[in-house]
């Protein structure tokens, strides 16, 4: 037969173990959030990465435009951009 002093411990740890729950529940919410944020991380990062990508091939295209135009007329002004001035 089970001792007073069992059954004391037993209704003890029957009481305690609705806060044992919360606490493992409290701490796997935080590992899912700490998880979810290197999630949305990585995919900020990338998405800045692949803008920053898109607008480097935007301006070279401008930098190979210009070029050619400027070659084309390679003693006149016609190949510039005239409308550009810095004054």
């Amino acid at each position: 037969m089970i001792s007073a002093s069992w059954w004391t411990f037993l209704v003890a740890a029957l009481k305690a173990l609705p806060l044992v729950l919360q606490l493992v529940q409290q701490v796997k919410s935080a590992a899912d959030a700490r998880a979810n944020q290197g999630v949305g991380y990585d995919q900020a990062v990338a998405d800045g990465l692949k803008a920053a990508s898109e607008q480097l091939a935007q301006s070279d295209a401008a930098v190979a435009d210009a070029k050619a135009r400027q070659s084309a007329h390679p003693n006149s002004d016609a190949g510039r951009d005239t409308e550009f001035r810095r004054d």
